[in-house]
């Protein structure tokens, strides 16, 4: 898997969805923590994609990575998170970080960052 993210990071990136639940946590762990560090486009994209699918002890990483990359069409999954509505993710350190992440997206400040954020805002 290292050799992969290595030389085709994009290529991991886009089958990320599709290969990552049958993955153990520890390949997913390398995996993820890969993407991460090699900054590769769309990697944000692809772990909101993945992070219902990705094993507890990664989804904090994945998430933290989403929020630097200030993905805003992640929010509803953030936002379902952090709300503690998926039995497998309540944990309170990820909720925090899904927390996190929606402030680095820009969620919760007074301009108009996302329609989820504006439809709650407004209601």
């Amino acid at each position: 898997m290292k050799l992969l993210a290595a030389t085709e990071p994009e290529r991991l990136a886009a089958a990320l969805l599709r290969a990552l639940p049958s993955w153990e946590w520890n390949l997913q762990d390398l995996v993820v923590s890969e993407l991460s560090r090699l900054d590769v486009r769309g990697t944000a994209g692809a772990f909101t994609a993945a992070v219902m699918e990705a094993q507890p002890m990664v989804v904090p990483m994945m998430l933290d990575q989403i929020g630097l990359a200030q993905e805003t069409a992640a929010v509803p999954v953030l936002l379902q998170i952090a709300a503690g509505e998926n039995d497998r993710l309540r944990d309170i350190f990820t909720r925090i970080k899904a927390i996190e992440a929606l402030g680095r997206c820009g969620c919760g400040r007074r301009q108009t960052c996302c329609a989820p954020c504006s439809a709650s805002a407004t209601a």
